[in-house]
């Protein structure tokens, strides 16, 4: 399966402040959300809830399990305030930690060409609260233009790659 997408560059996208979240606070949002359940909007409900804590609970095992060397390295380099980029944020394994790493006025822009993941991303970040982190629906290159993305297999895969 192939995509076409936009190259872009990030030039211009590094001012604005932002509000941080931390796990207390991302788990104590969708406690509150299951105590507002009403019956007609369970399922939905439900799906969203469940899309957040799948969510933090990835988030959690790249922190702690699968990233754990990764993340501490790019979390000793950045600081309240800072700018994070996530090139490839696939599905947000990296994106809680750089969002808490980058504080209230930090901001993360996380770039995600596949479709899906890109508008999956929104949902979740918007779900949680995460306003600091934004998402761009292109991939990053050192040109503009435009490319085809190959995506392995149906729906999402992270090794996608770029055909030209």
């Amino acid at each position: 399966m192939s995509q076409n997408f936009q190259l872009k560059n990030t030039t211009n996208l590094l001012q604005s402040s932002w509000q941080p979240i931390d796990w207390r606070d991302s788990l104590w949002n969708i406690i509150v959300d299951i105590g507002d359940l009403e019956f007609d909007s369970w399922r939905s409900t439900f799906s969203n809830m469940f899309r957040k804590l799948k969510f933090l609970w990835r988030s959690f095992k790249s922190r702690y399990c699968d990233h754990k060397i990764e993340i501490e390295m790019l979390l000793e380099s950045i600081k309240p305030g800072d700018i994070a980029i996530d090139v490839g944020a696939n599905k947000g394994s990296f994106a809680h930690s750089l969002a808490q790493g980058v504080g209230k006025k930090g901001r993360l822009l996380a770039f995600e060409p596949q479709m899906a993941l890109a508008e999956y991303l929104k949902q979740v970040f918007c779900e949680l609260s995460l306003s600091q982190c934004e998402v761009y629906e292109v991939g990053i290159s050192d040109r503009k233009g435009s490319s085809n993305l190959h995506i392995p297999m149906e729906g999402t895969n992270p090794s996608a790659s770029i055909i030209d």
